[in-house]
């Protein structure tokens, strides 16, 4: 098969994110003295929301993120009991109240926001729906990102159809 070189660049997406525990800490149980003020700090803001705002606040959350990950709703909830247990205790939060808290003790991670290295290619075993001249392939390439505290690591795994327009 002939190859012609191409002008190509691996660029990172930066919307191919994941929903991670927001610090304080990942692991509730894990919060020091002082990670227990700043989280109670934040739960203690959401109480403080009318409802109005506190609808509107989750309303925003969702308008920004929800197009990027399934379930949200059921995730904020999630991490919402996943942090009861470390905050004081507190008025029994709207459903409403328990997603934003969820909401904030999640971030999102991109796995390829730092770099891209690495990148290999092979041909797809499967090349039905490949054009006349074109070849489908497989490209994996490593993903690296800074977390400030550590340096994370990931495979990423694409496919494409090089040659002409299809």
């Amino acid at each position: 098969m002939f190859l012609n070189r191409q002008t190509l660049y691996l660029r990172p997406d930066p919307a191919r994110v994941v929903v991670r525990p927001f610090k304080p800490t990942p692991e509730p149980r894990d919060l020091k003295p002082t990670d227990k003020a700043r989280a109670n700090h934040i739960v203690g803001r959401v109480l403080s929301l009318d409802s109005d705002t506190a609808e509107q606040q989750l309303a925003d959350v969702l308008e920004n993120f929800e197009g990027r990950h399934r379930n949200l709703l059921e995730i904020f909830e999630r991490r919402a009991v996943e942090m009861e247990g470390a905050l004081e205790p507190h008025a029994v939060l709207t459903k409403t109240q328990r997603y934003l808290v969820g909401a904030y003790f999640l971030h999102e991670y991109s796995f390829e926001a730092s770099a891209l290295f690495n990148p290999s290619i092979v041909r797809h075993p499967d090349q039905s729906g490949a054009a006349a001249g074109s070849c489908r392939f497989i490209l994996s390439l490593r993903a690296v990102i800074d977390t400030n505290d550590h340096v994370l690591a990931c495979l990423e795994h694409r496919h494409a159809y090089p040659g002409p327009e299809r």
